[in-house]
């Protein structure tokens, strides 16, 4: 906030603030700096994207997926694809899902996110055999994750490969 208040119209610690309120779930306080960061460059991509993650954060899918779509075509070098396939799962727009983590592949091959979230599109579709290459991508690229272990835990388990499936569980114990 200091920093803040020494150059206010500084994005780099708008971004910083913003994300770490996001992360620490102040979610009052995330907003605060993106409105104030709004003010003054409303279309600026990576403010678009925090947006996303807040809108997301509060559950607000709808206006996340359209933050997330406003920074992608603002240039944002952020994860928006892989975060925006993440929503439109749980919006069950599963084609969009899929294409949007296509994207953020194309963009970062070791995308944890995308990795999950193309998982979880094969899980969704009943194919948990396509599901594990996914989760251990997600989980080789992002091993400090409990979620991309618990999805292939339960991927493995849906195969029938329970010893496998009570490794991975292990492991998250």
């Amino acid at each position: 906030r200091r920093a803040l208040e020494l150059r206010p119209k500084w994005p780099e610690a708008a971004a910083q603030l913003a994300a770490l309120a996001i992360e620490s779930g102040d979610l009052e306080g995330a907003e605060e700096v993106l409105e104030a960061w709004s003010a003054d460059q409303p279309e600026d991509a990576e403010r678009l994207f925090l947006a996303g993650c807040l809108a997301h954060e509060k559950g607000e899918l709808e206006a996340a997926v359209d933050f997330f779509e406003h920074a992608i075509a603002g240039a944002c070098q952020s994860d928006a694809e892989a975060r925006l396939g993440s929503v439109l799962v749980r919006l069950g727009r599963l084609e969009e899902a899929k294409a949007a983590a296509h994207q953020a592949l194309e963009r970062d091959p070791e995308d944890a996110r995308a990795h999950n979230t193309l998982g979880n599109l094969a899980m969704i579709g009943g194919d948990p055999a396509r599901a594990e290459p996914a989760f251990r991508r997600a989980r080789e690229f992002e091993p400090a994750n409990p979620i991309a272990w618990r999805n292939l835990g339960d991927a493995l388990l849906r195969q029938g490969q329970h010893a496998a499936a009570r490794e991975i569980f292990a492991e998250l114990a």
